[in-house]
């Protein structure tokens, strides 16, 4: 399996689209209530837009996602 590259890494605990999801949940904390629902069907559309961008077989990645809420926002968090 190929490593994650540094760039890869800057982006993924950088994204402006990560920060603005935190910031739409603070401005609005009832929407965490929803979050278990769609974080499963965000990640089957992740993992085929992944399976695109690497050119890996879809078995290469996990069925279901495997990272908690907490841990798909902490920036410092990295598999």
């Amino acid at each position: 399996m190929r490593s994650i590259t540094s760039s890869e890494t800057r982006t993924c605990r950088h994204s402006p689209k990560r920060l603005s999801i935190q910031d739409l949940l603070d401005d609005n904390p009832s929407l965490r209530d929803i979050l278990d629902q769609q974080i499963p069907k965000a990640y089957r559309l992740a993992r085929l837009v992944a399976v695109k961008e690497t050119d890996l077989d879809e078995a290469a990645f996990p069925e279901t996602c495997p990272f908690s809420w907490d841990e798909i926002c902490d920036e410092d968090y990295l598999p």
